[in-house]
């Protein structure tokens, strides 16, 4: 375990990792049942959103909080980038669920930077439940 505060290039490894899967960090640090908890939030949430046609959002030069709203989408990490390359990014417009999908997409990467925050303070000892790092 690293001393408190410190960031290992262990835990930095594990905290890639976390963001581009989620729930891996949990599950790395021994937490595999908040882990998974958190990987069929995260990803339902996003595989809902996607579904519902909500697409994510991007950012638009004209509408500078289009910015916040694509980085909070980027943090769920691989699945982003699968959605981009699928076509699914944009989602439908017309679409009655667009608003809720692209919510949803949203929450995920939001709700993934949190996890990380918490894959932090697990693997530095601050949340006192660290079994590896």
């Amino acid at each position: 375990m690293a001393s408190q505060g410190e960031l290992t290039p262990r835990l930095g490894g594990i905290l890639v990792l976390a963001w581009l899967v989620p729930g891996t960090g949990h599950a790395l640090l021994r937490q595999r049942g908040r882990g998974g908890l958190l990987a069929l939030g995260i990803l339902g949430l996003f595989v809902l959103g996607l579904a519902l046609r909500g697409g994510m959002y991007a950012p638009i030069p004209a509408e500078p909080l289009t910015y916040l709203g694509a980085a909070g989408t980027l943090g769920v990490g691989a699945g982003y980038f699968v959605a981009q390359v699928a076509g699914l990014a944009g989602g439908q417009p017309t679409e009655r669920g667009f608003e809720y999908g692209r919510t949803f997409t949203l929450i995920a990467g939001l709700l993934n930077i949190l996890a990380l925050l918490d894959v932090y303070d697990i693997g530095t000892g601050r949340k006192g439940v660290a079994k590896a790092a």
